[in-house]
């Protein structure tokens, strides 16, 4: 009769060490992120005063190097930025309620407005449900496959396709990468967001979800890789899964679910 009450006993130890153990590294996350700040913003200062004086006297390729600095350095401050949003963004009120997604997407592409004219993107979406969700997470993760669906989406006729799926429409690798063995599929909503560029290099697609990796985007291109990070994580607290995937018809698709709850 002493076995069962052991073995609790010794999970309950294990998830406090592990309380313990996340609660140290979110304190050194924030407090290193912290105090990167400034020195970071003391290079970008410095690059930009150095350009300023001494412009005459700069040759091309120093002039490419010093610019070449500037842009790593705003990266990184991004990154200092990002970083300390991704360790507060689980402090957040996690309320679940009924979120219209249709509202939720008309007001990204509100604020998206000038990145979706400027590529001259063209957004289809269809008929959404209403969903038992976190509404700031929501639009969170909305934004952010949004904003890497923009990104990506094909320079001369790009288009971006937002939908509700079913199970059965999904091909076997979408599948096994959103629902376990066990799981009963149509208790998930599974939406799609599918951009018609380049498709994701079968290199990239297991790394994607790690924190600050960018694939193969250059220093010049926007972004930190902490947004399918923070995506991942808004999904899994709520109880839902997301994957990246090359799509049969060209492009990439970003899958991910929810709970019908």
């Amino acid at each position: 009769m002493d076995a069962p009450h052991t073995s609790h006993s010794g999970d309950s130890q294990l998830i406090e060490r592990l309380k313990i153990s996340n609660h140290q590294l979110e304190m050194f996350a924030l407090s290193a992120s912290h105090d990167l700040r400034e020195p970071v913003r003391n290079i970008s200062r410095f690059v930009q005063l150095l350009k300023r004086q001494c412009a005459e006297r700069l040759t091309p390729a120093e002039c490419e190097l010093l610019d070449t600095l500037e842009r790593n350095a705003e990266r990184l401050t991004r990154m200092i930025r990002e970083t300390l949003a991704s360790c507060r963004f689980e402090k957040k009120d996690e309320a679940v309620h009924p979120v219209l997604c249709s509202k939720i997407i008309a007001q990204v592409l509100e604020d998206l407005n000038i990145r979706i004219e400027e590529k001259k993107v063209s957004v289809f979406v269809g008929e959404l449900p209403v969903i038992q969700a976190n509404e700031i997470s929501m639009k969170r993760v909305f934004q952010n496959l949004l904003i890497n669906a923009i990104k990506f989406c094909d320079d001369h006729t790009p288009e971006i396709r937002v939908r509700l799926i079913e199970a059965k429409d999904l091909l076997p690798a979408a599948s096994e990468s959103l629902f376990d063995v066990v799981d009963d599929n149509e208790a998930f909503w599974i939406f799609e967001i599918h951009n018609n560029g380049i498709s994701i290099s079968p290199d990239h697609a297991p790394r994607i979800f790690e924190l600050f990796y960018r694939g193969n985007a250059s220093d010049s291109e926007d972004g930190t890789g902490l947004g399918l990070w923070i995506c991942h994580r808004l999904l899994e607290i709520q109880g839902g899964k997301i994957a990246v995937l090359p799509s049969s018809e060209g492009g990439t698709s970003a899958f991910f679910t929810l709970p019908k709850h």
